[in-house]
Parts: structure tokens; C-alpha cells; sequence
């Protein structure tokens, strides 16, 4: 299980759930790139990045020596690459929310620079599709990826089974209509609107703030959750920072019970696991039209889906749900009944659980 970004908080969700089946007995490999006083992380002159590929390749090779299983999971297809012989003796099931095609189109936005045409190119999209050619099945997290798969790669579409990842909906669930109500009447009346992005950039937090400094300020307050807050000339009234905050945080679903709007306009995402936090809980949300999110949400029907960078239909999109509470209340109830359909973390697990054990 890589321990990469969006990929912890699934493996968490998947493991509680599958530690919960009493017919499995799973063994886990935590897949980090990295091991404190190592020796490969001692070795001289070699570059972080090497020996963080080494590193991994050593950690997935150990967790397959552990014992002989049934059938193996790998939450991300960079976790085959040195093991597919392996993958063609067990069953063995890839999570994706990208194929590297995918990545390599919007790799920019995430410090990723795109092999040219080249010899080395070619070379990775062979062993790429002999990844997938090894794997029994692929599970990815999005019809667009399962797109891919089977356009950039030849995988027959009986080989894919697309299942999302999820939220506990238990955990994260509408609060009381009073909760909403005492927010909004703290706030005199001022609607609260939520980004949740580690990477402000990336996930089009400076659309948000401009469109707060030159027409939101005084009609609603912001709140921004991030790793990477923008630095201001000056402090703006309504404007609040919240940096301290982590996945599943008890303060960070706080946060959400007590909006009213949620606002990802992300530039590049390959799915959008904030947005079903936020649908969990009752709100409507608007996003981009990127990677897997039109997967989550539907344009008109939970939110409103733009185009990225699109200022005009950010700001008509809130315009339209701060000044109509029943057009939110009526967006959030179907947010909630579309988690609940497609985005229960519980059954999502226990479908992927069954999908290893007919494997088996």
C-alpha cells in the first residue's frame, strides 16, 4: 500500500474494513519511499529520487516474502513495476486513480516533467502494459482512468471494475439543521464557504481568494484549509486560515458541518476525495471538470461543474447558492444521496474484498 497523498487516507478506510472480515487474513505492506538511517538512504552521490525508487522496490519485494498469499492488492501500479512475474504466479488485483499516460499529460502541475518520445519512454510504456497484461484485475478509481486503460493500453474492459474510493458515512454525516442555523447566525448572516487543498496552488486556491477579494468579502466568509497558505499584503476581513488541520481531523469535519458552501476549482486532480467529505455532510459543492471529478459530481444536480480557471462560472456559481438557501439545501440533500449510493467506503472495501476472494 503506497503511502502517498490521497492514498493514506483509502488505505486506512480499506484496511478498517477489511480487518473487520473475519474469512481474511490480510498481511499489510506500508509502501514509504523512505526508511530513517537506511542504507540505501546512506548510499553516496545518488539523488533522492533513485533511491526513494529503490527503497520501494525493496519494501514491495519484502512484503511478498512474508508469506504465500491467496491473492495480492497494490493501491498504485508504481508499486508492479518489480514484481510482475509475481503478479502472473498470484492473483493479483492494481487500484489506480491514474494511468502514467494520465500523469504525464498534467504532471506539470505536480512537479512531474514527461519523459519525451524517446527510447526510455517506450521502454516504460512496455513495462506499463505488461503490468496491466500481468494484473487479474484492475480496479480504478474513475471511468476517465478506465478510459485510459483501455485506450493508451489495450485493457479489455471485462479486466476493469471501477470502484471509488469512499467515506466513512457514518463519520461523516449531515449535523443537525440547527448546527448550520447557529453557524450562519454567528456569522451575521454570512454564509460559510469551504476549500479544503494541501496544495493551494494546484487546487486553484488563488481563483478562490481573488474572486473573494473582489466580489465575496462582506457577502460570505471563507475558510481556507491548507498546507500552503497565499501570503497577504494585509489581513481581509471574513478571510480565515486554517493550516494546522489533517485527514479525518475531528476540527477539520467541524469545519464542514458548519458551511454552507464548499469550492475546490482545482487545476489538476486525478479524483477528488474533498469533495465527498463535503457531499457526506450535506453541502454542495463546486468543482472543476478534471481528471475522474465528473465521476462525483454531476453539473446542475449536486454542485456546479466549471471549466479550470473559469472566474465567470466560479463567481455565477456562488452567486447563485449564496443567494438561494433552498437551491443549497436541495444540492446538499442529493450530494448526500449520491455518497451514499456510490461513495460508502464501507461497501466499496467489501466489493473490492469480494472481487480478491472470487480471484482466489
Amino acid at each position: 500500500m503506497q503511502q502517498v497523498l490521497g492514498h493514506i487516507t483509502g488505505y486506512r478506510n480499506f484496511r478498517r474494513y477489511v480487518e473487520q472480515d473475519a474469512s481474511v487474513a490480510p498481511a499489510w505492506t506500508e509502501v514509504t519511499y523512505h526508511q530513517p538511517g537506511g542504507w540505501i538512504e546512506r548510499l553516496p552521490l545518488l539523488p533522492a529520487g533513485p533511491k526513494g525508487v529503490a527503497r520501494a522496490a525493496l519494501q514491495v519485494r519484502q512484503g511478498l516474502r512474508q508469506a504465500p498469499y491467496d491473492a495480492v492488492l497494490f493501491n498504485s501500479q508504481a508499486l508492479c513495476l518489480w514484481v510482475r512475474g509475481t503478479m502472473r504466479r498470484v492473483p493479483s488485483v492494481v487500484v489506480t486513480d491514474v494511468t502514467p499516460q494520465q500523469f504525464d499529460l498534467m504532471g506539470a502541475f505536480y512537479g512531474h516533467s514527461a519523459a519525451r518520445d524517446s527510447a526510455l519512454s517506450r521502454y516504460k510504456q512496455r513495462v506499463n502494459v505488461d503490468v496491466y497484461r500481468s494484473a487479474r484485475l484492475i480496479a480504478p478509481w474513475s471511468n476517465w482512468t478506465k478510459a485510459s486503460l483501455m485506450r493508451d493500453y489495450g485493457v479489455s474492459a471485462e479486466k476493469i471494475v471501477v470502484v471509488p474510493p469512499g467515506v466513512d458515512v457514518e463519520q461523516w454525516a449531515p449535523p443537525p439543521d440547527e448546527t448550520r442555523a447557529a453557524s450562519l447566525a454567528a456569522s451575521n448572516g454570512l454564509p460559510r464557504v469551504l476549500f479544503v487543498g494541501g496544495d493551494f496552488a494546484r487546487k486553484g486556491g488563488p481563483l478562490l481568494l481573488e474572486w473573494f477579494q473582489a466580489r465575496g468579502a462582506g457577502r460570505c466568509e471563507l475558510h481556507l484549509v491548507t498546507r500552503q497558505p497565499p501570503v497577504l499584503q494585509e489581513p481581509l476581513p471574513g478571510l480565515h486560515l486554517h493550516t494546522n488541520l489533517e485527514a479525518n481531523d475531528p476540527r477539520l469535519m467541524q469545519l464542514y458541518r458548519e458551511s454552507h458552501v464548499f469550492v475546490l476549482p482545482t487545476l489538476a486532480d486525478c479524483f477528488g476525495v474533498a469533495s465527498i467529505e463535503a457531499m457526506a455532510t450535506g453541502l454542495p459543492v463546486i468543482t472543476t471538470d478534471v481528471g475522474g471529478v465528473p465521476d462525483i459530481v454531476e453539473d446542475g444536480q449536486q454542485g456546479f461543474l466549471i471549466a479550470p480557471q473559469d472566474g465567470a462560472a466560479l463567481a455565477a456559481g456562488l452567486d447563485r447558492l449564496l443567494s438561494d438557501a433552498p437551491l443549497r439545501q436541495a444540492m446538499g440533500g442529493r450530494a448526500r444521496a449520491r455518497v451514499l449510493d456510490r461513495f460508502d467506503a464501507r461497501k466499496n472495501a467489501e466489493q473490492l474484498i469480494d472481487l480478491m476472494k472470487g480471484l482466489a
